[in-house]
């Protein structure tokens, strides 16, 4: 998240800076891979870009009398319905929905 240190670093070294961090801060015994950290991180990414495409979908269609956590639930709904699975990602969506990297779709279409 620190554009500072983001910006213009080399592909391998971006990695092994997360899997420090992620060593660091990790809670369970398993070992993981830079490799399968950055895995992991694009499938959450995918999904969350899958996800925040379905609540646009919803806010577009701007429902009326629908709070935030209808559409919320609305969009899960779809999601499971086109990708024929259920969101997994709530935990991670809900700390970077409001991030300014890119992640939020929704916030472009406002």
């Amino acid at each position: 998240m620190d554009v500072v240190q983001g910006n213009e670093q080399k592909h391998k070294i971006y990695w092994n800076r997360v899997w420090d961090y992620f060593h660091k801060e990790k809670t369970s015994k398993f070992d993981h891979t830079a490799n399968s950290v950055m895995n992991s991180r694009s499938l959450i990414q995918l999904c969350i870009n899958k996800f925040d495409g379905c609540l646009a979908l919803i806010e577009i269609s701007n429902p009326s009398g629908v709070n935030e956590q209808e559409k919320i639930s609305k969009a899960k709904e779809l999601y499971k319905k086109v990708h024929k699975t259920s969101f997994q990602f709530d935990h991670c969506w809900n700390i970077l929905r409001h991030q300014p990297n890119g992640w939020n779709f929704i916030q472009s279409l406002k």
